[in-house]
């Protein structure tokens, strides 16, 4: 019987068990992880990065843990998915660069059969290669020979914020050194691709610090009379009101 994967991601510095949740958090929390609605259901959830004590301001300031996030949900799917599963991402800040990524990196090298699960660093080299794209000999043949390719049933992410979503901490001059390592985790590629069933993402619209600039998808062309649903909404508030984490909750 197919199932249904649900994979949560969470942004800097936010984890499951702190007091005030962010959506995501809620999203893991609130999904039953067993039979549902005639379905097998299975939940992940990730913390962001920066929630280990030793990572707190590398993984706030510099995103270290970024790549091993992506990479350890994409484990989570090559453990579990069998062909015919829906797949449902959801992510917060740089954890919707999680997600957004963890989509790519399927559209880009499908999911791993389990019998080539030593192939995940091979495949993630692969799909971090700006000049490789999915429709590329190179991809096809990947997913070919090592992969499940699979359609995204649905996205849902709450402000994502890629190379330009680095926290302003620490002095001044720390500036352009975070920038400048950062600049190697900006989106290569920001269209939204036609294996996404349905995306949506909700944004900010107060938010004004230029560290969590938004990164919006693009929409190909003929994607959305194919059926594809995009929706990209403003909301009323800043990053932590749209995403969650802080503890006043009400509108």
């Amino acid at each position: 019987m197919a199932k249904r994967l649900v994979v949560c991601c969470d942004g800097t510095w936010n984890f499951a068990d702190q007091p005030s949740k962010t959506n995501v958090s809620k999203v893991a929390l609130s999904v039953h992880s067993g039979p549902a609605g005639g379905k097998d259901q299975r939940v992940y959830y990730h913390g962001g990065v920066g929630t280990r004590r030793t990572e707190r301001l590398r993984g706030g300031a510099f995103g270290v843990g970024l790549s091993r996030n992506v990479i350890d949900a994409y484990r989570f799917l090559i453990e579990t998915y069998e062909p015919d599963d829906e797949l449902f991402l959801f992510g917060f800040s740089r954890g919707a660069f999680t997600a957004r990524s963890l989509a790519g990196l399927v559209r880009n090298c499908g999911v791993l059969r389990p019998d080539q699960a030593a192939r995940v660093e091979e495949a993630w080299a692969l799909y971090r290669d700006r000049t490789e794209r999915p429709s590329g000999a190179a991809s096809a043949l990947f997913r070919r020979s090592y992969a499940h390719e699979t359609y995204i049933d649905f996205i849902g992410v709450w402000d994502t914020v890629g190379a330009l979503g680095i926290p302003d901490l620490g002095p001044g001059w720390l500036g352009p050194v975070v920038k400048q390592f950062n600049h190697r985790w900006e989106f290569h590629d920001t269209t939204l691709s036609k294996w996404v069933k349905g995306a949506f993402h909700a944004l900010a619209i107060d938010e004004q610090r230029s560290a969590f600039q938004p990164t919006l998808w693009h929409q190909q062309p003929g994607a959305a009379e194919q059926g594809q649903e995009l929706k990209q909404v403003w909301f009323a508030g800043s990053h932590c009101d749209v995403g969650g984490g802080y503890k006043e909750t009400g509108l």
